[in-house]
């Protein structure tokens, strides 16, 4: 197999990106639910929401939950798609019931859009340097 062949098998069709808070909800989760959590994102970034592997579900407007579980807990991330086809996770988090608690929606609803008001201002001043 050459090196390009390589590249494209594993390259990922559905890209994730975790911000930064999510990213420490992730590694604040003990070994084993962090490993399910990862195992399906990776499966997220192979196969894409619209595979039903792993199980996706829409909470409000663009945002969705990316749901698996390990043993002992649900494990819960919510997601939006961004640009092209590239996925952001805003809030990670377990869960011992299927329920999904209203303040983890409201804080992954909130990070959502607070990054997207963010990119709009930055897009702006990109904006206005060119024009300058």
């Amino acid at each position: 197999m050459t090196q390009g062949k390589e590249n494209k098998k594993t390259a990922k069709r559905y890209p994730v990106m975790l911000l930064a808070a999510a990213r420490k909800e992730l590694f604040d989760l003990n070994p084993a639910n962090r490993a399910e959590f990862i195992a399906a994102i990776e499966t997220f970034e192979k196969y894409g929401p619209a595979s039903g592997i792993p199980d996706v579900e829409k909470i409000q407007g663009d945002m969705y939950e990316l749901k698996t579980q390990s043993p002992s807990h649900w494990l819960r991330g919510f997601y939006f798609h961004y640009h092209e086809s590239k996925y952001i996770i805003t809030h990670i988090f377990a869960k011992k019931s299927n329920a999904t608690p209203v303040t983890n929606k409201h804080k992954g609803l909130k990070r959502w859009q607070d990054f997207i008001a963010v990119r709009q201002i930055q897009n702006r001043q990109c904006d206005r340097s060119r024009n300058q």
